[in-house]
């Protein structure tokens, strides 16, 4: 990241302030809003048109830019479908994927059908993660809704980012918070980090805060947390509160497993990601205990180059590193371009990303179920039964 960007970011959140920036962001706002509004109000009155799916629809999404967890509660909310008895499907965009124009199936539930060039990084480690669950890619998330359902048999489509498409009906609006940030100065893009107003919020269904555990972890209360965000009164909905729980994979002699997270405690590690917050992944593995001896940050979805990897890998060598670390995310991308790394490939630890509601897990799976009941008898369909 270049330092005028990385000064403008300052200045979004509130690190730095000055004249021009602050000036020329908040007038850029006012353009970004002034098209985030009129967009709101043609949907409102109807003179822009939302689809309904053949299937009830799950949107996972966020008032902020940035990451919130939504690919994590996506990949949650999917087990949690399959257990009620229902086929999900996945519905992403494949940013950055060959295929994301022109859309297709990323998995079918039991054979990844696209690379991760093709599909994109999140879709291709969500392909990896669930099973029996069929990922879509496409910027046309209907036409992927349509495939889904008519193609591979799914009850549900999950969109993954898709609280701002108002252009397909939801059964269920799930808005997640970041815990730690709020809403940042609620101020909309590029002034702030808010990609619509803060009162879009109320359209949802239910608010999740999410990476709470370095708050009051997953027991945390969320109306305590609804007030935090600077709202008045009680929220108009159910809100929530989970933590994000470190899921650590590495090799012993064979193929990638999971691992005790503390077996890193006390090694010396080399660490790259390209996420949206990479300082988010270091203090993930600062909070395991690992002893970071050079760290590398990216842009979110960077493609490494070989002579990028390869630095990587000879930089972890110099730095008598145990491990060499990177995120999920950054492997989906990687897995199939290091098989030459030899020894170094055994010395690769990944870290994901699972969620927790702690004791609050059995509410808020009630209140999926509740509303999945509704939308399914609302399309002639029980759990587990076809129409």
């Amino acid at each position: 990241m270049n330092k005028t960007m990385k000064h403008i970011q300052a200045v979004m959140s509130g690190e730095k302030g000055g004249f021009f920036w602050p000036a020329a962001l908040s007038f850029l706002s006012l353009l970004y809003g002034a098209g985030v509004r009129s967009r709101l109000f043609c949907f409102r009155m109807g003179l822009f048109r939302s689809k309904r799916l053949p299937c009830a629809a799950i949107s996972v999404g966020n008032l902020t830019a940035g990451g919130a967890g939504k690919t994590p509660m996506t990949i949650f909310l999917a087990g949690l479908v399959q257990e009620m008895g229902l086929k999900p499907a996945v519905l992403s965009r494949g940013y950055r994927g060959g295929a994301e124009k022109t859309g297709g199936a990323a998995s079918d539930g039991t054979r990844i059908l696209m690379s991760p060039e093709d599909s994109g990084d999140e879709p291709f480690m969500m392909a990896r993660r669930l099973s029996g669950v069929p990922v879509m890619v496409g910027r046309d998330r209907f036409d992927s809704g349509v495939r889904a359902a008519g193609e591979f048999g799914a009850d549900a489509a999950i969109f993954d980012d898709g609280f701002q498409r108002l252009d397909l009906k939801r059964d269920l609006d799930i808005v997640l918070i970041d815990g730690r940030h709020f809403l940042g100065n609620r101020r909309m893009l590029p002034r702030g980090f808010l990609r619509e107003p803060v009162s879009s919020l109320f359209r949802a269904h239910a608010a999740v805060f999410t990476r709470v555990e370095n708050l009051d972890g997953p027991g945390a209360d969320p109306k305590d947390l609804w007030r935090r965000a600077g709202f008045d009164g009680p929220p108009p909905f159910p809100v929530f509160a989970c933590s994000h729980v470190p899921r650590v994979m590495g090799r012993g002699k064979g193929d990638l497993g999971f691992r005790d997270p503390g077996f890193l405690k006390g090694r010396r590690a080399l660490a790259f990601s390209g996420i949206a917050s990479n300082s988010d992944f270091r203090d993930t593995l600062l909070g395991l205990g690992c002893e970071i001896a050079d760290f590398r940050g990216f842009p979110d979805h960077h493609r490494y180059s070989d002579r990028e990897l390869e630095d990587i890998r000879e930089s972890a060598r110099a730095a008598g590193a145990d491990y060499i670390c990177v995120t999920e995310k950054d492997h989906a991308r990687i897995s199939h371009r290091i098989s030459h790394w030899g020894p170094w490939r055994e010395k690769l630890a990944v870290i994901g990303v699972d969620i927790s509601f702690g004791a609050a897990e059995g509410e808020f799976r009630r209140f999926v179920q509740k509303r999945l009941a509704a939308a399914m008898k609302k399309i002639g369909r029980a759990p587990g039964k076809k129409p």
